[in-house]
């Protein structure tokens, strides 16, 4: 089960922060806590289902390079934000940086031919969310913004 860090109703929106274990055994309760948000805001199921794919490759890829070898033993710390016009979701966690401009965009006909089954998952994060943002902290830790536009009702 997750920890509820703090739960703040704001004016114009809501901030939700959680910690979980970095082991792969969370990602679906992520997907539960993202798909209930997310479906609250009134975005449609493609959109909540592109969110959710998103934020559990992020997760994914944080116990998978991140966390190398550490499964369980440092958590990842989520935080979602509803504004009017935004739904923000940051992804925290205290492993390996990497520099996503070292990236290159990949040559998906290539990955194909060869039957790859992995590096895709930026590419993905930038084809599933309006925006993304990476930044590593001195402090000693690295944060993943995704963000998703909201529509006018």
């Amino acid at each position: 089960m997750f920890q509820v860090l703090r739960l703040k109703m704001k004016q114009e929106g809501r901030r939700i922060v959680f910690s979980i274990p970095g082991e792969t055994d969370y990602l679906i309760q992520i997907r539960s806590l993202i798909s209930t948000v997310a479906s609250e805001v009134g975005l449609a199921e493609e959109e909540l289902y592109k969110i959710e794919t998103a934020v559990d490759e992020a997760c994914a890829n944080v116990i998978e390079h991140a966390y190398e070898g550490e499964e369980g033993s440092k958590p990842i710390q989520i935080c979602l934000e509803v504004t009017p016009s935004r739904l923000i979701i940051s992804v925290k966690d205290y492993g390996r940086t990497f520099n996503p401009g070292t990236i290159n965009p990949p040559d998906l006909s290539k990955f194909i031919k060869e039957k790859r089954d992995g590096g895709l998952g930026l590419f993905l994060l930038q084809s599933l969310m309006d925006e993304i943002n990476y930044t590593s902290d001195p402090r000693g830790y690295n944060e993943l913004t995704l963000i998703k536009y909201l529509k006018p009702q």
